[in-house]
């Protein structure tokens, strides 16, 4: 289960969604595999990370995909929190760093970034953070080095940008918008 979920979110449909274009088939499929791979590796830190270490040698003895996710849901039962929230990250790293990318053969405009911050829906906190920081449009959001580069920004808590991480997300991929708790 966790494998579909992993496997699902990044994909052809998800380039073609963020505006990036390869030069080759092979070259966006190499992309597409190095991020599942990205989100395998922060999933698993995220689950790991309060777990002790009789509870991960109990966890990598399970021989199939089913024992291993019912493992989770009873010793985990936030996992697809933390699977959510690692896609929302990495989605933001995309979008921050798309012209970064070796391959890309062009890039269609960022959808959405001239939209103002007012429609991501935040609580007031995350606006005004967003406001003090001179950022007022989507576009700013995603070119804010202060979200791609894991910087503080003085105002900005980081349950509010996790907030914001998730409202981009949930901007671009509406389908698939599955809630998770901010803490």
């Amino acid at each position: 289960m966790i494998e579909e979920t992993l496997h699902q979110e990044f994909n052809s449909t998800y380039l073609r969604t963020v505006g990036i274009n390869f030069e080759s088939f092979k070259i966006a499929m190499d992309f597409l595999a190095v991020l599942q791979e990205e989100l395998q590796v922060r999933v698993g830190r995220g689950i790991a990370d309060v777990l002790s270490s009789e509870q991960l040698r109990l966890y990598e003895e399970c021989s199939s995909q089913e024992e291993a996710s019912a493992w989770l849901r009873d010793n985990r039962p936030d996992y697809p929190e933390i699977i959510n929230h690692c896609k929302c990250e990495l989605h933001y790293e995309i979008l921050h760093y798309r012209d970064s990318i070796l391959g890309v053969s062009s890039l269609d405009p960022i959808p959405y970034s001239d939209m103002d911050i007012y429609v991501l829906d935040m609580s007031i906190r995350s606006t005004r953070a967003l406001e003090r920081a001179g950022i007022h449009t989507v576009g700013e959001i995603i070119a804010s080095d202060h979200f791609a580069k894991g910087q503080r920004m003085s105002s900005l808590l980081p349950r509010s940008a996790r907030e914001i991480k998730r409202k981009l997300w949930e901007l671009y991929f509406p389908d698939d918008a599955k809630p998770f708790h901010i803490t």
